[in-house]
């Protein structure tokens, strides 16, 4: 988990525990024959934090990710986040003492 954080943000973090759990089942027979391997993902979220102020490179982006950012947890629920539609489940996982399921998305 915390390698796959680097490569992809390039932030050195730590996990402070696991959040949520949701499904993502992409229906668009383009993507599906483009991408295979995303068109059914199980997304395991974790809360982390940065454990240094300054991100090395990111070693390599996701299917469809332009970048990495850090934000205040009071900006995440009106961020463009993927899959879409999670992003109002953010705070719910934050503040919840158990892991969230999240219904499944398709796209």
């Amino acid at each position: 988990m915390l390698r796959e954080v680097r490569e992809e943000t390039g932030y050195a973090a730590r996990i402070l525990r696991f959040c949520g759990l949701a499904e993502d089942i992409c229906l668009d027979p383009t993507q599906r024959d483009a991408a295979p391997d995303y068109t059914h993902r199980v997304l395991h979220l974790f809360l982390v934090e940065p454990i240094t102020d300054e991100p090395g490179l990111a070693a390599e982006l996701d299917l469809n990710q332009l970048r990495s950012e850090w934000f205040p947890l009071d900006r995440v629920a009106g961020l463009p986040l993927r899959p879409i539609g999670i992003a109002p489940y953010v705070a719910q996982m934050i503040r919840s003492d158990a892991p969230v399921y999240i219904p499944t998305f398709y796209s």
